[in-house]
């Protein structure tokens, strides 16, 4: 190459440099503003509110909602940094708690009853994935008064008012009683002393009362078809009852040509208007053992049957049970009657009482409490519970009160009903009860759950009691105690 070619090269070489070194760079595009984070602005209640949970029945919470976020949550902590935080979906706005709810809320993050506690509240949104800002706001609550425990508690006392109709009449002109002549049991002091009884039995929760007694003058038995001499209609009178029956030593039962009119009976004294105004609760009739009366039996709406049928009173509001009192007999058969009543009132409580169950664990409480150990041996071999009115825990026929077999009974565990702990039975015979009916009648129902408060297992109360004297009335309480739950 020529000298001045080479010359030419560099130099225009040089000149290229020297222009794109001057030519300005193309500017960058701008960029994209970043999208700002919205914030959720909690707008009640105001920071710092105090609220005591034992005045006010609700507490709500409200914010302004954000665009494109439709679904919340409401946090709480006792942390401003919202550490270990209590979250509830907030569904709706505003997100509106109970007074009860708040409380378990504050019971949750740890504060103390009754002690007024700083809680921390925010509002985020339910995503996760969806970006906000949140407001920090703070509330002072005073939490609910604590609750004394009911656990093992006796429930409240109930006065039970008991009509008491006497069908002892004179017979003849021998100027004596029926009860006297045939040299029976008192019917007064009787009905006094199953009142004492009973009350007792219930450790209380039921006083038994005798508000009305009244001495019959006309009996309301009669033969329902002919029979030998009578003929059907015929009033089954002291007199019948004195010269043939107790002459004879034989008396007629149930379906055995006499029947006894319950309605007429109810409506002639005025029973149906003493119980609905609230009088009276019961009726107990001391009859002679030829009046064909059940044991038990209940008018009124949705009456049912407790060891006898119902009968029909149009004008009562409520149910009515009538108990027959033998005055013939001894105060236990009385309340052997009750009893009866009992099984029939606690069957239909729980629905159900059979032992065709093959595991423990699906009988209910009242097939536990009236198991006896040949009932129970299937489940927990050689083990029972308390019984039932013809078997006691240990019984291996209808009325085996003296029986001196020895079984395994849990009896004990049912004096601290509903925590039942069926460990370590206790081994017992009928020396427990004294080998009497009386005996074992009483500690029948000695065991009877008398507690307050509602199982919260089986939904149904700790005071079977009410229900034994006022099914509807015990139900009612039951709903109202799953309500308050």
């Amino acid at each position: 190459m020529k000298k001045t070619d080479i010359i030419m090269f560099i130099a225009s070489t040089v000149l290229f440099l020297l222009t794109a070194s001057c030519e300005k760079p193309a500017p960058e595009p701008d960029p994209e503003p970043l999208p700002q984070t919205p914030t959720i602005v909690l707008t009640s209640p105001a920071d710092g509110t105090a609220v005591d949970l034992n005045e006010v029945t609700e507490v709500s919470f409200s914010w302004e909602k954000v665009d494109g976020i439709n679904n919340y949550k409401i946090m709480f902590s006792l942390q401003e940094s919202m550490s270990s935080p209590y979250t509830v979906p907030a569904l709706t706005m505003p997100v509106t708690f109970t007074a009860d709810e708040m409380d378990e809320i504050a019971e949750e993050l740890g504060a103390a009853a009754e002690v007024e506690t700083r809680i921390y509240w925010s509002i985020i949104p339910f995503s996760e994935r969806t970006p906000a800002e949140t407001q920090v706001r703070s509330m002072n609550v005073t939490r609910k008064s604590a609750k004394p425990s009911e656990k093992g508690v006796n429930d409240d006392t109930l006065v039970f008012k008991i009509a008491v109709y006497y069908e002892d009449m004179y017979v003849g002109d021998t100027g004596k009683r029926l009860h006297e002549l045939c040299n029976w049991n008192n019917p007064h002091s009787q009905a006094q002393q199953l009142a004492k009884l009973m009350t007792e039995c219930s450790h209380g929760v039921i006083q038994y009362e005798i508000a009305v007694e009244i001495e019959g003058t006309v009996p309301y038995a009669s033969y329902y078809q002919d029979s030998g001499s009578h003929t059907a209609g015929e009033v089954v009178t002291a007199d019948i009852c004195y010269n043939e029956y107790y002459k004879n030593g034989k008396y007629p039962g149930i379906g055995e040509g006499v029947r006894y009119d319950y309605a007429k009976m109810v409506t002639d004294n005025g029973f149906d208007t003493m119980l609905n105004d609230g009088i009276i609760d019961e009726v107990w009739v001391y009859n002679h053992p030829g009046a064909g009366m059940y044991e038990t039996c209940m008018a009124g709406p949705n009456a049912f049957w407790i060891n006898g049928a119902t009968f029909d009173v149009p004008s009562l509001e409520r149910k009515l049970t009538v108990l027959f009192c033998n005055y013939e007999r001894t105060v236990d058969l009385a309340m052997h009657s009750l009893a009866h009543k009992f099984e029939n009132v606690m069957t239909k409580v729980y629905g159900r009482w059979d032992y065709s169950v093959s595991l423990v664990k699906n009988l209910n409480n009242w097939e536990l409490f009236s198991a006896y150990s040949d009932k129970y041996d299937k489940y927990d071999s050689g083990c029972s519970h308390i019984g039932n009115c013809h078997f006691p825990c240990n019984g291996a026929s209808d009325y085996d009160y003296e029986n001196r077999r020895y079984v395994k009974s849990y009896c004990d565990a049912w004096d601290s009903y509903p925590d039942l702990k069926f460990e370590n039975p206790r081994t017992i015979n009928s020396s427990e009860w004294g080998s009497t009916q009386m005996g074992y009648m009483k500690w029948f129902y000695n065991h009877v759950p008398h507690f307050k408060g509602l199982n919260e297992n089986d939904y149904h109360l700790n005071n079977w009691w009410l229900y034994f004297v006022d099914y509807d009335k015990a139900k009612a309480k039951e709903r109202q105690l799953i309500s308050e739950l």
